[in-house]
């Protein structure tokens, strides 16, 4: 659990003294790794996650075992990478949740990211949220083994972020599905969704 608290401005891009020689110490908010049998699970409330030089939150499950984080009330904002990114990287499922939340103006990359690398379900819900002005797409989901893909968003900001608004993919066997609805994507000239799925559900949003 983490309460109300700050994980802001970690990292730094003059090089330090790291074994023989020097290196770059690019580093993240709040980061979890889980790289056994077992899972992994976070929530998140009312927590800043600002300017750091890496991504904001990163929760990575390298192992066998499922990926569980619920968000809410958290900004990221400003961050190198990733304001928001989780990875299930063997047989296991990723939900993450993300409730009246921010992931806003990554440096370089996506706002919000999710991948399923092997066998597993990806589950992501987003509600009453902001994510734009972000590098590279808004919202970024991969299912990449055997498994199903449900990203659902709902009454969210998705507006001025480099790619898409959304971007998903469900590459292997499996289904997938995406939904949203009364969402706002703006600055897109028409090319708001890139999302390579069975199911694609788009109910009144606010497009340019």
């Amino acid at each position: 659990w983490v309460l109300g608290s700050s994980f802001s401005g970690n990292g730094e891009t003059v090089p330090v003294p790291f074994e023989d020689g020097f290196a770059e110490d690019l580093d993240d908010g709040f980061d979890i790794d889980e790289a056994g049998a077992g899972d992994l699970r976070a929530m998140v409330i009312g927590a800043t996650v600002n300017g750091n030089f890496d991504e904001g939150l990163d929760f990575d499950e390298a192992g066998p075992g499922n990926v569980a984080a619920t968000v809410i009330a958290t900004t990221a904002d400003g961050n190198e990478d990733e304001g928001m990114k989780a990875d299930e990287e063997d047989e296991g499922s990723l939900l993450f949740n993300l409730y009246y939340s921010s992931s806003i103006n990554s440096a370089s990359q996506d706002g919000f990211q999710v991948e399923e690398l092997a066998d597993g379900d990806v589950d992501v819900v987003i509600f009453k949220s902001t994510v734009e002005g972000n590098d590279s797409d808004g919202v970024k989901a991969d299912e990449v083994g055997s498994g199903d893909l449900a990203v659902t968003v709902l009454f969210s900001e998705l507006s001025n972020n480099g790619g898409n608004a959304t971007d998903t993919e469900e590459a292997d066997e499996g289904t997938g599905s995406v939904s949203v609805k009364y969402s706002t994507a703006l600055g897109y000239a028409g090319d708001e969704w890139k999302n390579d799925v069975d199911t694609e559900t788009l109910i009144g949003n606010t497009v340019d």
